[in-house]
């Protein structure tokens, strides 16, 4: 089972974000791990370039990891952030973020 989390960023940009997985392990379950994280362009910006998602860590039902946007070429593209974790029963479980790059006045 997957959840989409909205995310905001602007080229240059280098912040934590948050994923709260409580909708999708249910509750009293938590997080033991994040295993994988990964991302993938949508392609509304020809040639954009990859985000850099750093290594997850886990804190109750809620993930958390640094995404970096490049200073240039991404503005207007939009990304999946995909966030693979354990949780407490020992399931896999899967959330993704829909992360839009947009240079904000």
């Amino acid at each position: 089972m997957s959840a989409m989390f909205p995310i905001v960023l602007q080229p240059g940009e280098s912040r934590l974000c948050d994923m709260d997985f409580g909708r999708v392990v249910g509750r009293d379950v938590t997080l033991s791990g994040v295993i994988e994280s990964r991302q993938s362009n949508v392609g509304l910006v020809d040639g954009s370039p990859d985000v850099t998602v750093g290594q997850g860590t886990v804190s109750g039902q809620r993930a958390q990891v640094r995404i970096t946007v490049p200073p240039t070429g991404a503005a207007g593209e939009d990304y999946v952030i995909s966030l693979v974790c354990n949780d407490s029963r020992g399931d896999t479980v899967e959330g993704d973020g829909l992360l839009q790059v947009r240079d904000l006045p």
